[in-house]
């Protein structure tokens, strides 16, 4: 599981989106107090306007020139969201509310640089879809923050949840039945990306939703599968099927590496593929579809100069070199560079993983059918050439994920989306559940990404 950096700053929305008139529509004037000016004075008016059959709520001040403003909300209970602080040029600001929990009581108001506040104003954010799925949540998750993930299932969407479990925003419905596991920030800030692969003949497609819910985007872009991420620079990098004749006549699919635009997908470079370092007709078992590799989790550490790529048909993660796609070094597989110290430090079909430093990472490993899905934390030694699992996750009850998982390790403790039985938990530093949402029988979760901070949002603690 991946934590997102921070998007762009969302530009000024214009309301109604989408020809939709308001659903809700509540005014105050803003109050100012000055120690020269011991009197109260209007200098401005906000409003919270959400827009009918959709999770946005839109917000919109006049502060005064040469202030900064910004406004929040706030929730029984005391948790407050804000946006951030806004320049005053005596223009209107007017942006979306990001965060908020459907179906919650709020109080907003807006403040400025000096302290002063205006009188606080009562809403309550609408409901979800009558045919969202159902889950259950129980315990404290500790932190606050969102959840960016893929429903599958019921009601097949994007969704955006926060730290407690509730849907803070959801995309418009999938148009296909087609498997969507990876849901990304834009860098504008505008909205999100949603990659649908194919699961017939077609292609798949990268989809971009705004915070009205509605895609604003759709790119066709040839054979990417299972997973990509956003660089800072803007650019892509994606998991493609690279499939070839082998030397007994079959097919042999597996993947590679690819980086660039999505504006100009026919400029994409090549860094790596599966074939360069292995080969079909000795590495790992090419199944009678001719599903090889299954590369299926990719990551990168910019600073680093690192890709992460996961190929779970041969139970390995390759480290490769941003810029060259040199492999750097081979965790588990047929020709890993590390031994593993014991029976528990194997890797066994693994999906996600969240490298916490060069020398360990904690890995969502959903072994095979025999076996229980766990997260294990492993240690590798460069010297050594050893591979040691220091710490093990196990559900309860025990499970068997067949398909996708993700984990996140952060400061309170670990994340993880058990995908195929639709469950997300948190557990303490001691691998104890702490907070879980359990989904209704017959919806999954996609990869999930963690987030802290909100296009046009302060960023929470």
């Amino acid at each position: 599981m991946r934590s997102n950096p921070r998007p762009a700053l969302i530009t000024t929305l214009r309301a109604p989106l989408g020809g939709r008139l308001p659903a809700l529509l509540l005014s105050l004037s803003l109050l100012a107090c000055t120690a020269e000016a011991p009197d109260v004075r209007t200098v401005g008016k906000v409003k919270v306007r959400q827009e009918r059959d959709t999770p946005l709520s839109l917000v919109e001040w006049t502060p005064p020139r040469g202030q900064q403003s910004r406004a929040v909300t706030e929730e029984e209970g005391g948790d407050q969201l804000t946006t951030e602080w806004r320049d005053g040029t005596g223009e209107p600001i007017e942006l979306a509310m990001l965060g908020l929990a459907a179906s919650t009581a709020y109080r907003a108001w807006v403040e400025l640089e000096d302290g002063a506040t205006s009188d606080a104003i009562e809403f309550v954010t609408d409901p979800v879809p009558a045919e969202f799925p159902d889950w259950t949540i129980s315990g404290d998750p500790g932190w606050r923050g969102w959840m960016l993930t893929e429903v599958m299932g019921s009601g097949r969407r994007a969704v955006l949840l926060d730290a407690k479990g509730r849907t803070a925003w959801y995309s418009e419905r999938f148009p296909s039945s087609d498997p969507t596991i990876r849901a990304a920030l834009r860098q504008e800030g505008d909205g999100i990306w949603v990659l649908t692969e194919s699961s017939g003949a077609g292609l798949a497609r990268l989809r971009a939703y705004g915070w009205d819910s509605v895609e604003i985007a759709s790119y066709t872009v040839g054979r990417w599968t299972h997973d990509f991420v956003v660089m800072s620079t803007g650019e892509f990098l994606w998991l493609e099927d690279d499939c070839r004749r082998v030397g007994n006549g079959e097919t042999a699919c597996g993947e590679r590496v690819m980086r660039g635009t999505v504006d100009d997908l026919d400029a994409a470079v090549e860094l790596w593929s599966v074939f360069d370092d292995f080969d079909p007709q000795v590495d790992g078992i090419v199944r009678p579809d001719g599903d090889w590799t299954h590369a299926n989790a990719i990551d990168v550490d910019e600073a680093a100069g690192r890709i992460s790529v996961g190929l779970r048909g041969l139970s390995a993660i390759l480290q490769l070199d941003l810029d060259t796609g040199a492999v750097l070094r081979q965790i588990g597989g047929p020709h890993s560079d590390f031994v593993p110290a014991d029976a528990d430090s194997t890797l066994d079909g693994q999906h996600q993983f969240d490298f916490l430093s060069a020398d360990t990472a904690i890995i969502y490993d959903n072994r095979a059918t025999e076996d229980v899905s766990r997260v294990v934390t492993m240690e590798f030694d460069d010297d050594a050439g050893t591979m040691t699992a220091v710490g093990v996750i196990n559900p309860d009850p025990e499970l068997w994920g067949y398909f996708l998982g993700d984990v996140d390790r952060f400061g309170s403790g670990t994340l993880v989306t058990w995908s195929s039985a639709g469950i997300i938990a948190k557990y303490d530093p001691d691998g104890v559940e702490d907070w879980s949402l359990a989904s209704n029988l017959g919806v999954a979760f996609g990869y999930t990404t963690r987030i802290t901070a909100l296009p046009g949002m302060a960023a929470v603690e």
